[in-house]
């Protein structure tokens, strides 16, 4: 996972091409101007046509998506042992990210807002 660019791609629409609109390094964040509604997409950029995650953007404030290809929803153990394939500098990078994730909870419980970095 953590060897591979990744792209961001507005679905197609009307079946047609879709949009290459960013590229990410692992481990990092990023956005785009959208509204409720839009679609989009995440690959690898050496698999383009192997979609890895997608989305639908809703109304604020659940309008934040993160990728986790480490976590497995419901088993710690298992997303414990996924984690372990990353060297320590990989894992503190995940860490942080986990603990951005969490606190953004945090803060939009107190203010109504999303904690974007």
């Amino acid at each position: 996972f953590f060897s591979s660019l990744f792209v961001i791609a507005r679905e197609p629409y009307k079946g047609g091409t879709p949009a290459l609109l960013d590229r990410f390094e692992p481990f990092s964040t990023g956005g785009t101007a959208t509204f409720p509604g839009h679609m989009f997409f995440l690959a690898s950029i050496d698999e383009p046509d192997h979609i890895l995650y997608r989305f639908t953007v809703k109304e604020f404030p659940e309008n934040i998506y993160r990728y986790d290809p480490y976590l497995v929803h419901g088993d710690e153990q298992a997303t414990q042992q996924n984690l372990k394939q990353l060297d320590e500098d990989q894992l503190q990078l995940y860490l942080n990210m986990d603990r951005t994730r969490k606190f953004n909870q945090i803060y939009k419980n107190f203010t109504g807002r999303s904690y974007l970095v």
